[in-house]
């Protein structure tokens, strides 16, 4: 069994989520990011078909660059990262696809909910570096954020879209020496 432990310098946890504006174009995206994660990846075979993957994501390291949204994303309106510090996911099934596109399927929770999600992951490399061997992957998916409780309050409930699109562009590192 190979174990694979994300590469930070080399990686980063994205999402966007549509929100309409009064002011300017009548729908726009909002992107941001999540700076603090960590990930794991256990394969015992080199095209990663039987691969466990682990991921998490400290909720309270949103950051859309605005510091006012991300208060209140950090807030009991959305992510209540007092009472649910962390966001979780584990993969219960990888089905492969092509020769480096996969399926995931696995346990999202997130605000305390667990749900079954599906997530596309293409990988894009197997190769040295260095710093030892490395695997680079992207992951991308969408959710609804009201599965998880997430409904914000006001005008907020309205204005933003239900469906939350995730981008992660991800490197692992061979942990094996």
């Amino acid at each position: 069994m190979t174990s694979w432990g994300i590469d930070h310098k080399n990686s980063s946890v994205a999402f966007s989520i549509e929100q309409f504006n009064l002011v300017s174009a009548p729908f726009r995206n909002v992107t941001g990011k999540f700076q603090v994660y960590t990930g794991a990846i256990k394969a015992a075979s080199g095209d990663f078909n039987d691969a466990k993957i682990d991921f998490s994501v400290i909720a309270g390291s949103v950051n859309t660059g605005n510091h006012k949204r991300d208060k209140h994303l950090r807030s009991s309106d959305f992510f209540n990262v007092q009472k649910f510090p962390v966001i979780k996911f584990q993969s219960a099934n990888l089905i492969k696809v092509s020769a480096d596109d996969y399926i995931v399927e696995g346990n999202l929770t997130m605000c305390g909910v667990c749900r079954k999600v599906v997530f596309d992951i293409a990988k894009r490399t197997v190769t040295n570096g260095p710093d030892g061997q490395l695997a680079k992957f992207t992951v991308a998916g969408k959710i609804n954020r009201l599965h998880f409780g997430i409904r914000g309050t006001g005008l907020s409930q309205i204005f933003i879209s239900k469906e939350v699109t995730i981008f992660l562009d991800l490197e692992f590192l061979n942990q094996q020496k």
